[in-house]
């Protein structure tokens, strides 16, 4: 059945066509047994697959939790600005139609000669997928082009230009802020006011050293990390002020409020630290653009809010802390050490209070209740390491650009799947053992 897309001789892949996929049969897919006995599973059966044409797919091990996927068959059942791709025999493609994000449905919404590409990169914990519009300034067609000293994760259009380039990783660990479950951050600007005074920065937030001689593409990536890791910690003010109402919604006492106030003040000053690093690297003071809120509050039940604490605090602050330790291990710079000396130290407390939160709601809930978020829970811790087990496993060189605070694709993979099984998995067994 033809599915719309084509493979070009360069390797690319086109959508020329917005045909339906093929549909799955559900009978057509065998359950794994312990999908039935493990107590990570969310499934165990396809019948409990409700939201759609789903099949309950996994082995029941932690690596690899039984949970439903859903397939599309046409762009109407996606929605937003996404795509049904069709089952494709492509790395990583799976069997079954998936959405993806999409700044084009075919060829005809490109520019004559240009094509509606897809783009399949290595965000750093696991391969993304969109579709673009092929532009006259890239400077990338394929993965194969990026092929170089540079750790890169492959090629793709920039978001802010759309031109596609050899792109850096972009997952990031941290507290993220989350609207309608897609990671919410600020475009980002000229400008000095969110430059703090530094070795490299004066105090109106202009450049006035440089780093040491390196390359500009090493410039460029250190510039680009750090840039986003600065619009990470931007965002995470408004997560902390989400959380902030969130709290009182439910009637949290004093101490769990005081705690997250002066948790949002932290994510300024790791704001501003971060930008002017990204400034002194790129040798222009940068700053966050206007957020995008949309529904930021978003579903104010007890169970959603909860389940934002399991994933923006008790993993996400917790590896966050993890892996700002681990990177000033090996970082020699003295700025950048300064800065992951406290975002390290800041991050730990913020965990800290993710967790007395969770032990805080759970004090309060039935069996049913607790029950429903530990699955919610541990649902999410496997997302998490299963999504970090591909990144974790790829060979290669380590980042050369560690003395600066910048980790591998590889070990930042890694740190995840040890920090999932060594810290988050133990003080949650802690937790649910005391609830």
């Amino acid at each position: 059945m033809p599915s719309g897309f084509e493979a070009c001789d360069d390797g690319t892949i086109v959508r020329v066509d917005a045909a339906a996929c093929a549909p799955i049969d559900p009978s057509d897919y065998t359950v794994d047994p312990n999908c039935a006995e493990s107590e990570l599973s969310t499934c165990s059966s396809h019948e409990d697959c409700t939201e759609g044409v789903g099949i309950c797919t996994g082995s029941g091990s932690y690596e690899s939790p039984c949970a439903c996927r859903y397939s599309c068959e046409t762009d109407a059942d996606c929605s937003g600005n996404s795509i049904c791709m069709c089952a494709l025999d492509i790395e990583f493609g799976g069997s079954m139609g998936r959405c993806i994000p999409a700044d084009c449905s075919t060829n005809a919404d490109c520019e004559d000669g240009f094509a509606c590409a897809m783009a399949r990169f290595d965000a750093g914990c696991g391969m993304e997928y969109s579709m673009a519009c092929q532009t006259p300034q890239d400077s990338c067609v394929t993965n194969d082009d990026c092929v170089g000293d540079v750790e890169t994760g492959g090629c793709a259009p920039n978001d802010e230009t759309g031109v596609w380039e050899c792109i850096d990783y972009t997952c990031s660990i941290g507290r993220p802020f989350t609207v309608a479950g897609e990671i919410v951050a600020a475009s980002t600007k000229g400008r000095r006011d969110w430059v703090s005074a530094s070795a490299g920065v004066d105090a109106w937030g202009s450049i006035v050293a440089q780093v040491e001689p390196m390359s500009a593409a090493d410039r460029r990536a250190l510039r680009d990390y750090w840039l986003r890791n600065a619009t990470m910690e931007h965002a995470s003010v408004a997560s902390f002020a989400r959380f902030v109402m969130q709290l009182m919604h439910l009637g949290a006492p004093p101490s769990l409020l005081q705690s997250a106030t002066e948790a949002m003040q932290d994510e300024i000053d790791h704001a501003q630290r971060c930008f002017a690093l990204a400034s002194r690297y790129g040798g222009e003071s940068l700053g966050p653009d206007r957020l995008p809120l949309g529904d930021a509050l978003g579903d104010t039940s007890w169970l959603a809010i909860m389940e934002a604490v399991i994933v923006e605090a008790c993993i996400g602050e917790t590896l966050a802390a993890l892996e700002a330790g681990v990177a000033l291990e090996h970082a020699q710079d003295a700025e950048v050490r300064e800065t992951l000396a406290v975002i390290a130290r800041d991050e730990s407390r913020h965990a800290a209070l993710g967790w007395q939160t969770l032990r805080w709601a759970l004090s309060g809930a039935d069996g049913k209740t607790r029950a429903a978020l530990r699955a919610r829970f541990e649902a999410a811790v496997a997302r998490a390491r299963q999504d970090a087990l591909r990144g974790a496993s790829r060979t290669g060189a380590e980042s050369s650009l560690e003395a600066h605070g910048k980790l591998s694709s590889t070990r930042r993979c890694r740190l995840v799947v040890d920090g999932l099984e060594e810290v988050v998995a133990p003080v949650a067994a802690s937790l649910w053992q005391a609830a």
